[in-house]
């Protein structure tokens, strides 16, 4: 027990006042104390995994579809080179075609004046 200067009696706690009355939890949800630090340590360590799943999923994609990319440029790098020889042999052909015709007319060309003059 405590005596005040007067001799009285005097409680040590003070009795509780609305300046230092807390209510254990608040009914609006926005007001509830933040979550411990355990647990939010937990929640960033859960977020941060969750997040680096969808990266590498992201980049699992993506190193597909560049793999696709480069079948689809040989393919088409073998398909350019297989035109390009082509026109070539095209362009020999018709120079050939165009040699022989004249080659041929020539030939032809005296038979007709024989023809002519008998």
């Amino acid at each position: 027990m405590i005596y005040g200067p007067d001799r009285t009696f005097t409680h040590s706690n003070p009795a509780p006042t609305i300046n230092n009355y807390q209510d254990p939890m608040p009914a609006e949800p926005w007001a509830r104390r933040p979550p411990t630090s355990s647990k939010r340590a937990a929640q960033n360590r859960q977020a941060q995994r969750a997040f680096r799943e969808r990266r590498d999923q992201h980049v699992r994609i993506l190193e597909a579809r560049s793999q696709l990319l480069d079948t689809a440029l040989a393919s088409t790098d073998e398909a350019n080179r297989r035109y390009d020889e082509c026109r070539k042999l095209l362009n020999q052909l018709q120079i050939e075609n165009a040699d022989l015709r004249k080659a041929l007319a020539n030939q032809l060309l005296p038979l007709s004046t024989m023809h002519k003059q008998s």
